[in-house]
């Protein structure tokens, strides 16, 4: 392991990467000390606070892993081709469940709603290795048994990045149709309805107290420039950052918004102020996603098996 400090914030190397290994694209909390990380040709990998790392001998099938979600005693695995496994934590049931109707989507992002079910997004999953495909983006809900998928909008034009359910039980996506980002809203799971626009591709949206917290890219080129903002009622407010690459993951903290980025960065921007702290943790290397730990501490992950901890 490696320690640095910058900005006075400790940074620690658990494994430092290699770009001719795969690379981890999620990050998700399983228990109190434990995490799950999943990635590029099925990687997937068990992890504690500490940084001791446990790889999970699951026949996920080479499939990339999108998404990693836990609801009672499962843990769901979404892949980038229309299979979603699950896995009991009791019995170590693990089951493989292919929806023929998506084959050739990805489900690229998977929430748990209020009401005990899964929601799914996604589209064509050359999309989502930046392949030139006709999106046919979806949103589509399915029971925690994997018996029925229901299709509850789509649109050929557009794929659907990033969902998430707010405290009410109303459902945010962000769609992107190659130029601007719509954010669509819906109480029903029914009918659903503009909300938001922005110039540029929405990666990823979150709940912000009751706005909404958003980053991506200003366009399709995911090398260049970063944006990361805040939707709300009377409130649209945003960052710019040139050379940053794609803003992937954020994380909301007490003082301040923690995002990473296409370029390897950690990028700190402060609230009620102007200050944006950039922070190379490993140049040229993609930094795909964030996830808070402990109180102070946010763990990293990203291209070709990279993973750190920072402490704020």
């Amino acid at each position: 392991m490696i320690c640095s400090n910058a900005f006075g914030q400790k940074i620690q190397t658990i494994l430092d990467g290699n770009k001719s290994d795969s690379s981890f694209y999620h990050l998700t909390k399983i228990s109190d000390n434990e995490f799950w990380l999943g990635g590029k040709f099925g990687i997937i990998s068990k992890i504690d606070s500490l940084g001791k790392i446990t790889s999970l001998n699951l026949p996920t099938e080479g499939l990339n892993i999108l998404k990693i979600e836990r609801l009672e005693n499962y843990i769901f695995i979404a892949t980038d081709n229309a299979v979603i496994f699950r896995y009991n934590i009791e019995t170590k049931e693990f089951i493989r469940k292919k929806f023929e109707d998506f084959e050739n989507r990805c489900f690229y992002d998977m929430i748990v709603l209020k009401n005990g079910n899964l929601l799914l997004c996604g589209g064509t999953s050359g999309i989502a290795v930046a392949e030139k495909k006709i999106p046919h983006g979806f949103i589509a809900t399915v029971d925690k048994n994997l018996t029925e998928i229901n299709i509850v909008w789509k649109c050929w034009r557009k794929f659907v990045w990033s969902a998430f359910e707010s405290e009410n039980g109303d459902v945010f996506a962000t769609t992107f149709n190659r130029y601007n980002s719509k954010i669509l809203k819906s109480s029903n799971l029914n009918n659903w309805k503009s909300e938001h626009k922005v110039k540029g591709l929405v990666h990823e949206i979150s709940k912000f107290g009751s706005n909404i917290l958003y980053c991506g890219t200003k366009n399709i080129h995911y090398n260049e420039t970063g944006i990361l903002g805040i939707l709300g009622v009377g409130i649209e407010a945003s960052d710019i950052l040139e050379k940053a690459g794609c803003l992937w993951s954020s994380q909301d903290s007490e003082n301040e918004i923690l995002a990473v980025s296409q370029s390897g960065e950690l990028i700190r921007f402060i609230k009620n102020s102007t200050i944006i702290n950039r922070i190379s943790i490993k140049p040229n290397f993609a930094l795909y996603d964030i996830e808070q730990i402990s109180k102070s501490k946010y763990m990293i992950i990203g291209q070709g098996k990279c993973i750190f901890i920072t402490e704020i």
